[in-house]
């Protein structure tokens, strides 16, 4: 907690999932992706496991850090499951995973140099 100011880091190292009757801690680490899917918010992991989660896109923003990009509307991605990139045209790039699932992750003109930017740093 930080005195001055009384707040405390968002920032998680674990992200806690309710699956069937259990409580699975899940590291940030190795979490690829979030994706918003018909209203509701799911992780996948580096080993292609997927979890349906209790927060928002938003709120994630703010709880995993600056390895995670949101991507646009439907996708936050972490700079560790990135496989390549294709330019799409001079006003989208296609982000393709490392995961065996096929997602298309689209970056709009808007995000392109946050996202080179995001990338090197």
């Amino acid at each position: 907690m930080n005195i001055e100011t009384g707040s405390k880091s968002n920032i998680k190292k674990i992200l806690l999932v309710n699956f069937k009757n259990k409580i699975l801690p899940i590291e940030v680490s190795n979490i690829c992706l979030f994706r918003v899917n018909f209203g509701s918010t799911e992780l996948y992991t580096l080993d292609g496991s997927n979890y349906n989660i209790n927060y928002s896109l938003e709120e994630l923003e703010g709880m995993v850090g600056n390895d995670f990009f949101r991507a646009n509307r439907q996708y936050i991605i972490s700079r560790f499951a990135i496989e390549d990139i294709e330019q799409m045209s001079m006003r989208k790039f296609q982000v393709n995973l490392k995961l065996k699932k096929e997602f298309e992750i689209l970056i709009g003109k808007h995000k392109i140099a946050a996202f080179i930017s995001w990338l090197e740093a």
